[in-house]
């Protein structure tokens, strides 16, 4: 049995995630209820990692684009708080910092980007 979902994931600001299934891939009712109970789990672990209130790395106002080793090519996602040290003397003058993902917990000197 093959069949194409399509799919469209709803994120908002505040409110649980949604998975809506757009058009109706003709699958057997068992079926069905197989594909809606794991598009159900899929949300719920979609809201876990991120919960409604819940703050993360992209919602600081250090973390941004900037380089993450020495003369890297091209901009990472960095913490600005977070800079390496350079011990190669031929490099001193390069600024780099500590890579972080968008979805990172925050860390202690976490501050709210103001909008």
């Amino acid at each position: 049995m093959k069949a194409i979902l399509r799919l469209c994931v709803v994120l908002e600001d505040k409110q649980p995630t949604q998975v809506v299934m757009i058009d109706d891939p003709g699958l057997k009712e068992d079926d069905m209820l197989l594909v809606r109970k794991a598009i159900n789990s899929f949300s719920a672990k979609l809201d876990k990692i991120q919960g409604v209130d819940d703050p993360r790395c992209k919602d600081c106002k250090h973390w941004g684009k900037g380089k993450a080793s020495i003369n890297a090519w091209r901009e990472s996602t960095v913490c600005f708080l977070k800079r390496k040290k350079i011990l190669h003397p031929r490099f001193k003058d390069q600024v780099i910092y500590y890579a972080k993902s968008r979805m990172c917990k925050p860390c202690n000197s976490f501050d709210r980007k103001e909008d």
